[in-house]
């Protein structure tokens, strides 16, 4: 890699410029980046500091001025950055649950799911055979809401996506995998399915439901009956609710979202801080 001059943004300032000995390619430290090739700075870290207040695109569009199509692509850029990023995974006592979240093909015209305008379209011009099983949009098998896992306790908060279909234990036993260091405790409420994943992932289960009457029954205090249990999980219904509906293919990016941004930001207020994510998004100067 050597110096290969520099080029001109269009605010005025300049940005080194580098070449490659073995591809003969150019590039600059922006390259690979979710800042590159982008003109508006100012704009963008603008955005990226309204993410913690999670606004909708229309009016986020309206406060950068930019159109909404611009904003849209800007969040989910900025979103993919972050999800790309390992996972830190819990250990020692950690609380788990899952909950669902409805499919959703918010914001797609072409594609073949439910009340979508390309299947109904479709459908309608002949352009679809209904009674063909590879181009029918299957409902109750492909429009079955996501699984989300929750991990959380005194340390960090952490969620997956499962995917669709059927709580199983060998389901649970991939999310564990992915959220929890093997041999710490995990707390459940689901004894069925969470005992099994347990064994078959490595982890101590723990009946959650016990500790918790167990520790209330044998103390007077109301206040410190959760004291050996971890942070009963949040399941952040609300937050995903706001949005009246998430497409699916970008759960993952709204996930990211919640755990790294809106949950950090919040906890960072309360320090006069704010969280070190929307540093990594930041153009520099």
């Amino acid at each position: 890699m050597q110096g290969h001059g520099a080029y001109r943004r269009k605010d005025g300032t300049r940005l080194k410029r580098y070449l490659c000995r073995t591809c003969g390619r150019t590039f600059s430290q922006a390259t690979g980046t979710p800042t590159c090739r982008l003109r508006k700075r100012r704009e963008w870290n603008e955005m990226v500091h309204l993410l913690t207040d999670y606004l909708s695109l229309r009016r986020m569009a309206a406060r950068l001025n930019v159109s909404l199509s611009t904003a849209f692509r800007w969040r989910h850029r900025a979103l993919a950055l972050l999800a790309r990023r390992p996972r830190p995974r819990l250990e020692g006592r950690v609380c788990v649950g899952y909950f669902f979240i409805r499919y959703s093909e918010k914001g797609s015209r072409v594609c073949n799911g439910p009340g979508s305008w390309g299947y109904f379209n479709w459908l309608r011009l002949g352009k679809l055979d209904p009674t063909r099983t590879d181009q029918r949009f299957r409902l109750l098998a492909d429009g079955r809401p996501s699984i989300l896992m929750v991990a959380q306790n005194e340390h960090g908060y952490q969620l997956v996506d499962l995917g669709q279909g059927r709580v199983t234990p060998e389901r649970l036993a991939a999310g564990l995998r992915e959220l929890v260091r093997p041999g710490s405790a995990v707390y459940a409420y689901d004894r069925r399915n969470f005992e099994v994943a347990c064994r078959q992932g490595g982890f101590q289960f723990c009946d959650a439901r016990r500790a918790l009457t167990a520790r209330f029954e044998s103390r007077t205090d109301a206040d410190h009956y959760w004291a050996d249990l971890p942070a009963v999980p949040e399941y952040a219904y609300g937050w995903f609710h706001q949005f009246k509906g998430i497409a699916t293919r970008y759960l993952e990016h709204y996930i990211v979202w919640y755990c790294d941004i809106v949950r950090k930001a919040s906890r960072a207020n309360r320090t006069h801080g704010m969280p070190p994510e929307l540093e990594l998004l930041r153009m520099s100067a």
